[in-house]
């Protein structure tokens, strides 16, 4: 794609979605226009064309499930792009975002909210740098970790 075309290319982003827990947790179809809350297909008609999907393994604040729950929701990601590849894909840098939207189709970038305690240890954002998250939130609304501090556990 040229310089000038990519240019001509208007973005509009939803940076804040979490679509991809509820089809997790109630196996809605992002496609599908939901009675509430977000679903791609409005989003999209709406002229929306980049996404930030926030997967969130909310309710699990231990080491062995978050990381497990957190791996469950990537995956369902993984799932719902292969599904609907006509529509949207992964994008894993800006010029991925570009290109899918001069496609037609709807550039979505992985994120995890209120994310887990990795100990510090690097190898595992490695990892998840591998499966596509490019978007993390080190902080959590529901407790501490390695990286900061929780707002309830603030006053403590």
């Amino acid at each position: 794609m040229s310089a000038e075309a990519e240019r001509e290319i208007s973005i509009l982003v939803d940076g804040h979605v979490h679509i991809i827990n509820r089809v997790y947790w109630e196996g809605v179809d992002p496609w599908e226009p939901q009675s509430f809350g977000f679903d791609y297909a409005r989003a999209a008609a709406s002229g929306v064309n980049v996404v930030i999907e926030n997967v969130a393994p909310y309710g699990y604040s231990n080491f062995n499930y978050t990381p497990k729950q957190t791996l469950r929701l990537v995956e369902v990601f993984h799932r719902t792009v292969e599904r609907y590849r006509d529509k949207m894909d992964l994008a894993l840098t800006v010029a991925d975002a570009r290109q899918i939207v001069a496609s037609g189709r709807l550039a979505v970038f992985l994120g995890i909210e209120a994310d887990f305690d990795h100990e510090g240890d690097l190898d595992v954002l490695r990892a998840l740098y591998r499966l596509g998250v490019r978007l993390v939130q080190f902080s959590t609304q529901t407790s501490f970790n390695a990286f900061a501090d929780a707002e309830i556990g603030a006053s403590h």
